[in-house]
């Protein structure tokens, strides 16, 4: 399952956002839900949400790789979920008693979108198109689902993306050679713009294949958007303004000692000077930070570590004092990063160490 968190302030019916926080069925045949306490003395609430299995929209229960990643439109507060295998886009209504239903048409198939990312201009719901041959748009006020674009069926070409400063989508590139654009309309009734820029990119000189390059990224202060390498052997900043894909800082292999699927995900630390990249495989975090001007290249390094195993952590969340938890893939401890404060150098102004108990 991956969670999202559904806010209080919900309008409309019985049961409300409430402050819940959902898991998206993956292997799952129900939806999680975490309802927190608000007193230190009671326990939080764990239940599960059903759906109709009687619907012939509905997945069979013992369907793997249902749902992967989604998100809530600021049009109906619903949560759409992005199909995987599942041939339906999956929508829960927290407002009306936590109701799930399906949206069609029906779009068989496997990996064929990665993510959901909503457009500030639309309120939709975008899916970014890994081995389908073009976005998916999930319209929140016609309550459809279209596949928009044309590109080559198959090829895991990008691997989620980032919303960017402009409010325009940037999927990024995994085996693609390009970086790609999705400009959601104002026009509710207008398709979106979709384009590719910034080829032709490169993996990791380890590689031949040019594949794997970029796995995450997240947007700055300084109105660009900077993915984190996979295997690629430099971290890209994207520049929406004059919409070039630029290769920044050293040569990660002078500070990082693996080669694949070193950084996956990311955060923006508030403000947007300082960007992390979460360790998957890397046994440090790549630091990036921006320059306000929007025109120098950031400054670029290894921190923190090292981090031994592999495939530690993945994803995370910040928390109210703004330090960043990554929550543990095959690790035994939760990685919290302190981000750089203020607008030195930030030299010796901040700090990554390791919470929790081992093999808890």
């Amino acid at each position: 399952m991956r969670g999202i968190y559904i806010a209080d302030g919900s309008e409309g019916g019985g049961g409300g956002g409430g402050g819940a926080i959902y898991g998206i069925p993956c292997h799952a045949d129900s939806i999680l839900k975490i309802i927190p306490s608000t007193d230190p003395a009671e326990e939080d609430v764990v239940t599960t949400v059903s759906w109709d299995r009687s619907d012939p929209r509905a997945p069979p229960r013992d369907l793997k790789w249902k749902w992967h990643g989604g998100a809530t439109s600021p049009v109906d507060n619903c949560f759409y979920a992005i199909p995987q295998a599942a041939d339906y886009v999956m929508k829960l209504d927290p407002s009306n008693d936590d109701a799930v239903t399906f949206l069609g048409p029906p779009l068989p198939g496997r990996n064929l979108w990665y993510g959901g990312l909503v457009g500030p201009s639309d309120g939709a719901v975008y899916g970014i198109c890994q081995n389908a041959t073009g976005i998916l748009r999930i319209d929140p006020v016609r309550q459809d689902a279209t596949v928009c674009g044309e590109f080559k069926e198959g090829g895991y070409k990008w691997h989620g993306g980032v919303i960017g400063p402009d409010g325009n989508i940037y999927g990024i590139p995994a085996h693609a050679d390009a970086v790609l654009r999705i400009v959601p309309p104002t026009d509710g009734g207008a398709e979106p713009e979709i384009i590719t820029f910034g080829g032709p990119l490169r993996t990791g000189s380890h590689r031949s294949d040019n594949k794997y390059k970029y796995l995450g990224g997240a947007a700055g202060i300084d109105g660009c958007v900077y993915f984190f390498p996979s295997d690629a052997d430099y971290v890209l900043r994207v520049n929406p303004h004059d919409m070039t894909a630029k290769e920044v800082g050293p040569n990660l292999r002078e500070c990082e000692a693996l080669r694949h699927n070193k950084w996956q995900n990311g955060f923006s630390a508030r403000g947007g000077r300082a960007i992390y990249g979460i360790p998957l495989k890397a046994r440090s975090i790549v630091r990036i930070l921006c320059h306000e001007d929007g025109q120098s290249d950031p400054d670029v390094k290894c921190v923190g570590g090292p981090y031994g195993g592999l495939n530690k952590w993945e994803g995370g969340v910040m928390s109210a004092d703004g330090d960043m938890y990554c929550m543990p893939l095959n690790c035994d401890w939760v990685l919290r990063m302190r981000p750089v404060r203020g607008k030195g150098s930030g030299e010796g102004n901040e700090d990554a160490n390791l919470v929790g108990s081992q093999g808890s």
